[in-house]
């Protein structure tokens, strides 16, 4: 497979706040080269990213969790939990110290819904490539699924947009 124009990740505002204010605006996303289910009815040889995967999915989810202040929200849930593992990783890096890691695990924990409104992330692959990874497959909501990792991306790279 080329390399993609573009990719595409959904997070929330809280997430997006956390690494402006901890993490140098450097930012972590699991990413897709489809935005949408539509993207793979363009080329029916590449449809294999599932729901979970397809990042207007997922963008869709966490805005209709939010709009029905849906507290027990597992896709919410697993937000907080990703944020605080996320802590854990730059604590032990040496990027935050404890009393800020403690900070990010109280906001994780106490953020109320309407904290996990969903930003669209619009990567440029050509800017983004020294700091994406391909998925394996071991790792992808599918054996077939195309999706990367990028960390620690600078803000300057990426547009995140409202819906």
């Amino acid at each position: 497979m080329s390399d993609p124009l573009l990719l595409y990740s959904a997070n929330t505002v809280l997430a997006f706040q956390i690494s402006a204010n901890y993490y140098q605006s450097e930012h972590f996303m699991w990413c897709s080269p489809y935005l949408g289910p539509e993207d793979l009815r363009t080329d029916l040889a590449n449809q294999t990213n599932p729901p979970s995967s397809i990042p207007l999915q997922i963008y869709h989810n966490y805005d209709t969790a939010c709009r029905s202040n849906d507290k027990h929200s597992p896709l919410i849930t697993q937000n907080r939990l990703g944020l605080k593992n996320g802590a854990m990783v730059k604590l032990n890096a040496g990027i935050i110290d404890q009393r800020q890691h403690d900070a990010i695990v109280a906001m994780a924990d106490e953020a109320d819904v309407a904290e996990f409104r969903p930003f669209l992330y619009i990567v440029p692959f050509h800017k983004a490539k020294k700091f994406a990874r391909q998925v394996p497959c071991t790792s992808t909501a599918s054996v077939l699924s195309v999706e990367y990792i990028l960390e620690k991306l600078p803000r300057r790279l990426f547009d995140a947009v409202r819906l």
